[in-house]
């Protein structure tokens, strides 16, 4: 996009957000009360990550730096854990390193998304 599309898109989307902010606000209020666990578990995320940065500084908020592990079931302990590894993850396709933004991330890249879809599903798909 140019950087008048840009421009234009960002002021379109701040007037918006400006006329439906109660709406917005009201929304987010309502899903908080519907989503209690998800609350907690993101909080528990924050504070995990909160407390590594202050342990180790605050060279540990590199994307590749921390790789977090937590548990499938989430609970109110603390026995969540957080590891620190040299290394940035590798593609569970290719194997090659992920250099991706969102930290839980396993491919490398879409076409390895779709070609592990393609494999899991292969018997369904009659490829």
């Amino acid at each position: 996009m140019s950087k008048l599309v840009k421009q234009a898109r960002r002021s379109y989307k701040k007037k918006w957000r400006d006329a439906n902010r109660e709406h917005i606000r009201q929304y987010n209020k309502e899903w908080v009360k519907q989503n209690p666990d998800k609350i907690r578990e993101r909080d528990q995320r924050y504070w995990q990550r909160k407390a590594l940065q202050m342990i180790q500084g605050d060279s540990v908020t590199d994307k590749h730096t921390v790789t977090k592990q937590v548990k499938e079931n989430v609970t109110d302990s603390v026995t969540d854990s957080v590891t620190v590894t040299d290394q940035p993850p590798a593609c569970i396709v290719c194997g090659k390193p992920i250099h991706s933004r969102r930290v839980g991330a396993v491919y490398c890249s879409a076409p390895c998304k779709q070609k592990h879809y393609r494999q899991t599903h292969s018997r369904k798909l009659n490829f």
